[in-house]
C-alpha cells in the first residue's frame, strides 16, 4: 500500500513502493528486472513508455530500440539509454576521464588537479602522486561503474595495489582526491531534475555477526531493489580484502553493534553503493552549475554529472567541491529505484522529452498495453514458441494466437506495459541456442 503523503506524480507507472523518509528503504514491486542486465533492463523500461502511448516498436538488439506512431512518422531511437539526440562525439568526450576533465576545465569548471599515465609507468604516476601531497584517486581512462576506481590512497603501497587493479596495458589517470560526499546531478533535456547522495557499501555491526555475514544480509536486501538486485557487494574479489586491512579489520571480524564499517571507497551501485535522492534540499546553484556544464559539453539529450561536495545543501560559493565525471549513459535506474527518497521517474521523462525534441505529440498514456508481437529471422520457431509461453508465464501474463509462418513467429500479449515489454524486449535473445532478427510490436 502506498502511504497516504506520497503525490500521485511521484507514483512511477508499474511499481509499487512504499517510502517515508531517508531513513526508511524504499519497497520496490518489479520482478522483471532479474531477466536483465542493467542497460537492457532500462531499455526495456523505455519500450514500456513506447507502449503506454501507443507507439509501434522495434528491437534490433538488447539495448537498441526504435519507436514511432505510423511508417513514414518521426522516429525515436534509443541505444542503451541514449537517443537520437546523444551525439557520438559528446559521448566519446564523455568516456575519455582526461578529455572530460580539459573541457570542462576550459570552461572555467572546477576540476580535480591530474595527469594521464601509460600502464607502464607507474613509478612516474607514484612521483606526481606525491606531488600532490597524497592522498590521491586512481582510476583508468576509459570505463564506467566504477571499475578499478580506488580513491583515497595515502602512499605508494596502496597507489601500487590499486594500479595492479587495472586492465593489461590500460592508461590511467591519478588525481587530487577531494573530500566530500559523491552527488549526482541528472540533467535531461537542460534542466537538473534529480539528485543522488551516493554512498559506498558498508554494514552496521550487530555485536555478534561478522562483516562477511552482515554482507550477505545486506545483499539479501538488494535483491528487492530492481536495481541494485544485479550488483551485490563482492565478497570474493581482491577489492575488500585490501580495503578492510587498511582498517586492520578481515571479512571475519566481528564489529560492535552500531558500529558502521565502509567496505570500499568507491560510491558506485554497481560496487555496492546506495543512492538517495535529495534533490528537494539541493542548494539551487549545484542545479545552475549541473545545467551550466550540461549546455558546456552539448550534444546530449541527459546526462549524469558528479560533483564531491562538503554539503549539497548549501550555496557552491561557501564550500570547496569539485565535478569529476560527466556521464553521457548516466543509469537512470539509479534514479528510478533509490534506496530512499522519493523515486524520480527518470525512466518516463527522459522518453517523454525525447519526443518532445523532436516534435512529437504523444497520445494518451495508458498502463495496460494490448500489442501483436513478431519476431523476424528465428532460427529455431518451434522452440521460440515454447520460450514465449514460458516467458509469458513467468512475468504473469498471458498470450494467444501464436503461429508460425516459416521463420516469423507472431502472438498478441495484453497487460501491464511493463511486463509486456519485458517480454517483447527479451524475445530479441531468448537464449543462446536461438536467433532472432528483429522483434516488432504493434499496438491494438
Amino acid at each position: 500500500m502506498i502511504k497516504s503523503t506520497i503525490s500521485e506524480s511521484a507514483i512511477l507507472p508499474g511499481f509499487s513502493k512504499k517510502y517515508a523518509s531517508h531513513d526508511s528503504e524504499n519497497k520496490y514491486s518489479c520482478s522483471e528486472s532479474r531477466f536483465f542486465r542493467v542497460f537492457e533492463f532500462e531499455s526495456s523500461l523505455l519500450q514500456a513508455e513506447a507502449l503506454r502511448f501507443g507507439m509501434n516498436t522495434v528491437r534490433y538488439a538488447p539495448t537498441l530500440l526504435t519507436a514511432r506512431y505510423f511508417a513514414e512518422g518521426p522516429a525515436l531511437g534509443f541505444l542503451l539509454n541514449g537517443s537520437n539526440h546523444t551525439s557520438r562525439w559528446a559521448s566519446a568526450l564523455c568516456a575519455n576521464k582526461q578529455l572530460t576533465s580539459i573541457a570542462l576545465r576550459l570552461q572555467g569548471i572546477r576540476v580535480p588537479e591530474g595527469r594521464v599515465f601509460r600502464h607502464s609507468d607507474l613509478q612516474t604516476a607514484t612521483a606526481f602522486a606525491r606531488s600532490l601531497s597524497w592522498p590521491v584517486v586512481l582510476k583508468p581512462l576509459d570505463g564506467g561503474g566504477g571499475r578499478a576506481v580506488s580513491v583515497g590512497l595515502s602512499d605508494a603501497d596502496q597507489l601500487r595495489l590499486a594500479h595492479a587493479l587495472l586492465r593489461p596495458g590500460e592508461s590511467f589517470r591519478v588525481e587530487r582526491h577531494v573530500e566530500g560526499r559523491d552527488c549526482r546531478v541528472l540533467v535531461i533535456g537542460g534542466r537538473a531534475a534529480s539528485v543522488l547522495q551516493r554512498t559506498p557499501p558498508q554494514v552496521v555491526g550487530d555485536g555478534t555477526s561478522s562483516i562477511s555475514e552482515l554482507v550477505r544480509e545486506k545483499n539479501a536486501r538488494r535483491k528487492d531493489n530492481p536495481r541494485y538486485a544485479s550488483s551485490p557487494i563482492d565478497l570474493d574479489g581482491p577489492s575488500l580484502p585490501a580495503w578492510l586491512e587498511r582498517s586492520s579489520l578481515t571479512t571475519e571480524s566481528v564489529p560492535a553493534a552500531g558500529q558502521r564499517v565502509v567496505l570500499g571507497g568507491g560510491s558506485n551501485v554497481s560496487l555496492g553503493g546506495e543512492c538517495v535522492e535529495v534533490f528537494p534540499e539541493t542548494d539551487r546553484s549545484i542545479l545552475r552549475e549541473a545545467e551550466s556544464i550540461f549546455r558546456a559539453i552539448g550534444g546530449l539529450a541527459h546526462c549524469g554529472i558528479d560533483f564531491i561536495l562538503e554539503d549539497h545543501r548549501r550555496p557552491l560559493t561557501t564550500q570547496g567541491y569539485a565535478v569529476c565525471e560527466v556521464n553521457s549513459h548516466a543509469e537512470l535506474g539509479l534514479h528510478t529505484f533509490p534506496s530512499r527518497g522519493k523515486p524520480f521517474d527518470a525512466v518516463g521523462e527522459v522518453f517523454r522529452t525525447n519526443c518532445r525534441m523532436i516534435g512529437l505529440e504523444l497520445g494518451e498514456c495508458r498502463e495496460a498495453s494490448s500489442v501483436v508481437i513478431r519476431a523476424e529471422g528465428v532460427s529455431d520457431p518451434k522452440s521460440f514458441g515454447q520460450w514465449v509461453g514460458l516467458f509469458a508465464q513467468a512475468v504473469d501474463i498471458e498470450v494467444s494466437g501464436l503461429r508460425i509462418d516459416s521463420d516469423t513467429v507472431v502472438w498478441q500479449a495484453p497487460g501491464p506495459a511493463t511486463k509486456v515489454a519485458a517480454l517483447a524486449a527479451k524475445a530479441i535473445a531468448p537464449d543462446s541456442s536461438i536467433a532472432v532478427e528483429a522483434v516488432i510490436t504493434a499496438s491494438i
